[in-house]
């Protein structure tokens, strides 16, 4: 029991280390991973993973998402805006 006491206190003490990165939104090239996670994971929410039999999406599906360009900084301003919008209409609901 001490030792998961031991390890819960470090886990807490590693969250208040990083808590002011964890309220930022993603940024520059650096998180270009999250960025595709929450691509995915956006894109799931609103299709349906089954739809896509659980592979991951890497752009937005419809025909008018063709030919956008594959960068991460495109994807990453639009997705933080989409899950910055989703988490305040979430809050009003």
């Amino acid at each position: 029991m001490k030792r998961y006491s031991i390890l819960l206190l470090i886990f807490i003490f590693s969250i208040i280390l990083r808590f002011p990165n964890l309220i930022k939104p993603l940024s520059s090239h650096h998180e270009w991973a999250t960025a595709q996670v929450l691509i995915h994971h956006y894109i799931w929410k609103k299709e349906s993973p089954f739809k896509y039999k659980f592979n991951p999406i890497t752009t937005f599906p419809g025909e008018s998402n063709r030919f956008i360009p594959v960068a991460p900084h495109f994807y990453m301003d639009k997705v933080s805006a989409m899950v910055e919008r989703e988490e305040r209409l979430q809050i009003f609901d």
